[in-house]
């Protein structure tokens, strides 16, 4: 309706300003700058991926901050967490194009004010870190999943993976992606009693295309694919056993 276009219009050219002014301002958000960028910087120093074995945060998956690399190069800090801004800049976008998709327009126009207008969605999204990121490509994964179930379209079986992948890669909590994607695919393909080994294979397969990297940079520096836990069943000498 053309009111909430009014209003989604006003409200995100005022908001998307505010955010582009404080994503181009001098990063100073805790994680951002000591955590996530302070890993950036030093693969950006060594052209390189470099072996930090003093700090557990290092064998954590970096997929998001490997973007961020590309904008560090030029901008620095604040280029940096203009990448994540990309995120939440998509995220109320595909809110309001899967409620137009579905019937439900104003819902998903709603939806998509509530998030992007969010006080701590507009502090996470602005700074290097990777949370609204991850709740972009968890939704995109629900948003394939639900083209997939009425279309059928094998050609989506592959993006899937790779966002469900993709999730793991920017955070390891995000990788029950993987087995709720798979967990749709064949629900509904032995619903409709069609072949879902196939389908299902693709799905893991292009996951493992952004997975396998991060467990094999453990393996080769930590000796513990899932470093910094499960310790006990890859014993190493870079995590106390208190922990």
């Amino acid at each position: 309706p053309l009111a909430w276009r009014i209003v989604l219009g006003a409200a995100f050219a005022l908001f998307g300003a505010l955010y582009l002014a404080n994503a181009m301002a001098p990063e100073i958000s805790p994680d951002g700058s000591a955590y996530h960028l302070r890993f950036v910087a030093d693969y950006h120093r060594a052209h390189g991926f470099v072996r930090i074995t003093t700090n557990m945060y290092a064998n954590l998956s970096q997929g998001l901050e490997l973007l961020f690399l590309f904008a560090y190069v030029f901008g620095r800090h604040s280029a940096a967490a203009m990448v994540h801004m990309l995120y939440l800049f998509a995220l109320p976008w595909m809110l309001i194009l899967w409620g137009r998709r579905n019937g439900h327009a104003v819902a998903g126009a709603a939806a998509a004010m509530f998030t992007f207008l969010s006080p701590v969605v507009g502090v996470d999204g602005i700074s290097a870190y990777n949370d609204v990121a991850i709740a972009a490509v968890l939704f995109a994964v629900f948003y394939l999943l639900d083209i997939w179930r009425g279309e059928r379209q094998a050609g989506l079986l592959a993006a899937i993976g790779l966002l469900a992948g993709f999730a793991y890669a920017i955070k390891y909590t995000a990788f029950l992606a993987v087995p709720y994607s798979l967990a749709v695919i064949v629900w509904n393909s032995w619903r409709a009693k069609q072949s879902w080994w196939r389908p299902a294979l693709i799905v893991s397969l292009a996951a493992l295309v952004m997975i396998a990297p991060w467990m094999v940079k453990n393996v080769v520096w930590s000796g513990n694919p899932f470093s910094p836990f499960f310790n006990q069943l890859f014993p190493n000498p870079y995590i106390h056993i208190d922990f």
